[in-house]
């Protein structure tokens, strides 16, 4: 009996499905490595760049070398992260001298979609002055746990339809 190794068409199909996952996950990979990170901010070069502090309650999957966004737009980086006296999260931010942040502007973590990274946005105040180095983001609003808003809103859903009952435990 002579043995032939002939592929199935079945075999054949999940090999070439196998080869297009493997090219696109390359592919994406040297994209990310590829792609534009905001403005290079570690000289100080001729654009200028300036630091400021912002306190959070919390950072829970932020890191440093984070993008800080303004409109969507990346204007700097997280450089330094600490823990205060007051046991809140202490950042240092890099921001490009362009464009001037107002000094009543606020600064939210938020998330890039449901799975993706953390980042800082600012958003801009109403003040003609302008924040200066070495100056603080006085309003923050830290990280929020997609677990715990989850949790919010099945609570919030269960007794809407009635089904919490007294004494009931999760």
């Amino acid at each position: 009996m002579a043995v032939t190794a002939r592929l199935r068409d079945s075999e054949i199909r999940e090999i070439v499905i196998g080869m297009a996952v493997v090219a696109v996950a390359v592919l994406l990979a040297l994209l990310n490595a590829t792609a534009e990170r905001g403005p290079e901010l570690s000289d100080g070069g001729a654009g200028g760049v300036y630091q400021v502090q912002a306190a959070f309650p919390r950072i829970d999957g932020l890191a440093s070398g984070a993008e800080v966004r303004l409109a969507g737009v990346a204007i700097g980086r997280v450089v330094d992260m600490q823990v205060d006296d007051r046991f809140r999260s202490l950042l240092t931010l890099a921001l490009a001298a362009e464009p001037p942040i107002p000094e009543d502007s606020s600064a939210v973590i938020e998330t890039d979609g449901l799975l993706g990274g953390k980042y800082i946005e600012i958003q801009p105040g109403g003040a003609e002055a302008m924040l200066e180095a070495g100056g603080r983001i006085g309003y923050t609003q830290g990280s929020v746990k997609l677990e715990e808003l989850l949790g919010k809103i099945i609570a919030m859903a269960k007794a809407r339809r009635g089904l919490d009952q007294p004494g009931d435990d999760e």
